[in-house]
C-alpha cells in the first residue's frame, strides 16, 4: 500500500474541519430560521463572518488535493467509497428514527440509504461525476503544454467568474459552485500545481501566501456584512475563494513529515463530512448552534463551536475505523475476484 504524504492528509483533516466550521457558523443557522449575521450584535457577527469566511475553502481544499495528487479511477476504491456512504447513511437513518421513535422504518428510505450515490448529497454526487471524468482530465493535461494548460485554466476561470459570480446563471451549471463544472475547474488547477505551479511560485515566502489568504478572508467578511449585493463571490466557484484556497493549499506542500495518526485520520475524512450532513447528528448541530448563538457571548460561541468540530471528528474517525473492520471480508472478495476475472481475460486474450 502506497504512503499517505502526512503533509496533505492533515490539510485533509483541517478542510474537513472547515467544512463543519462553515455550516455551524452559517449553513445551519438558516435551517433554524437564522437568517442574518448581526444577530446577536457587532461581536457575535464579527465572529460568525470571520468563522465562515475562514473556513469557506474546505470544499475546493478538497478538490485541489484530489487534482494534487490526479484521482485514478479503480473498482477498489470506488467500493470503498459506496461501502462509506451507505454503512453511514443507512446507519444514521436507522438511529434517527429509534431516536425519534418512529413507529414505522420506511423501508424505500431505507433503501434508498443503502444505495448511497443516488441519495441527496451534492458535494458526494459531483465527486463521483469527478471521479468518473478524471481520466479524460488527466489525459488533457498529459497532452497540453503547460503554456495551453494556464491559458484553458485562465479562460476557464474567467467564465465561472461570469457565470457563476456575475451573472449567476444555472445554464452553464456553476450554480455557485455547487456543480461539477467547479469540481473540474479546481481540480485542473491542482493538477498544474503538481505538474508546474510547485516550482513557479516557490520564491514566493509561506508569510505571503499567508497574507493572501488572510486578505481574501477579510474581502470576504466585508463583503457578507457591509456589501450584501456583492456577496455572490462567496460562491466555490468565485476567483477570491479559488485563490484563497490555493494560497493556503501551497504551504502544506512545503512540509515534509510523517505521521500515521495523522494519516488514519485524514484518511476516515469522509466519514466526517457524511455523519455531520445527517440526522440526528444534524439536528444535534443546530440545536447547538441555536443555543450558543442565544447566549450572546462571541468567545463562547468560538469556543463551543471548536470543541464541537473536535467532537465530531473524533467520533466518525472511529465509528468509520469500525466500518473498515466491518467491510474488509467484502474488499478482500472483490479483490480476489478482480484477479481472477483478470486472469480469465488474459488468457482469454491469448
Amino acid at each position: 500500500m502506497k504512503q499517505r504524504d502526512s503533509n496533505i492528509e492533515l490539510l485533509r483533516i483541517i478542510a474537513t474541519a472547515m467544512i463543519v466550521m462553515t455550516h455551524f457558523s452559517g449553513y445551519y443557522l438558516t435551517l433554524a430560521s437564522v437568517d442574518s449575521f448581526w444577530i446577536g450584535g457587532t461581536a457575535m457577527a464579527l465572529t460568525r463572518t470571520s468563522m465562515s469566511a475562514l473556513s469557506l475553502i474546505g470544499v475546493n481544499l478538497f478538490i485541489l488535493i484530489s487534482g494534487y495528487f490526479s484521482i485514478k479511477p479503480k473498482g477498489k476504491s470506488l467500493l470503498n467509497l459506496f461501502t462509506c456512504l451507505a454503512f453511514f447513511y443507512a446507519g444514521l437513518y436507522i438511529l434517527n428514527c429509534f431516536i425519534t421513535n418512529e413507529s414505522v422504518l420506511q423501508h424505500h428510505r431505507l433503501l434508498r440509504s443503502l444505495m448511497a450515490f443516488s441519495r441527496e448529497n451534492w458535494f458526494i454526487q459531483c465527486y463521483l461525476f469527478l471521479v468518473l471524468l478524471s481520466p479524460m482530465l488527466n489525459k488533457f493535461v498529459k497532452v497540453v503544454s503547460e503554456r495551453q494548460l494556464l491559458i484553458y485554466i485562465s479562460v476557464f476561470l474567467f467564465c465561472a467568474f461570469y457565470f457563476g459570480c456575475i451573472h449567476n446563471s444555472t445554464y452553464f451549471y456553476f450554480n455557485s459552485g455547487y456543480s461539477i463544472t467547479t469540481f473540474m475547474l479546481v481540480y485542473l488547477i491542482g493538477r498544474y500545481m503538481r505538474l508546474y505551479g510547485i516550482k513557479r511560485l516557490n520564491a514566493i515566502s509561506t508569510c505571503s501566501l499567508f497574507f493572501v489568504y488572510i486578505a481574501c478572508t477579510l474581502l470576504l467578511v466585508v463583503l457578507k456584512l457591509y456589501l450584501p449585493n456583492a456577496e455572490r463571490l462567496w460562491s466555490y466557484c468565485s476567483p477570491v475563494t479559488i485563490l484563497s484556497a490555493t494560497a493556503f493549499f501551497l504551504p502544506f506542500t512545503r512540509l515534509n513529515f510523517e505521521s500515521n495518526f495523522v494519516n488514519q485520520v485524514g484518511s476516515s475524512c469522509l466519514a466526517t463530512y457524511i455523519v455531520h450532513t445527517c440526522p440526528p447528528v444534524s439536528s444535534w448541530i443546530i440545536n447547538i448552534d441555536v443555543q450558543l448563538l442565544k447566549a450572546d457571548n462571541a468567545l463562547l460561541y468560538l469556543g463551543g463551536g471548536i470543541m464541537l468540530i473536535i467532537s465530531v471528528l473524533v467520533i466518525s474517525t472511529l465509528l468509520d475505523k469500525i466500518r473498515i473492520v466491518l467491510v474488509k471480508p467484502i474488499i478482500r472478495l472483490y479483490e480476489k475476484t478482480e484477479t481472477k476475472l483478470v486472469k480469465s481475460l488474459e488468457k482469454y486474450g491469448k
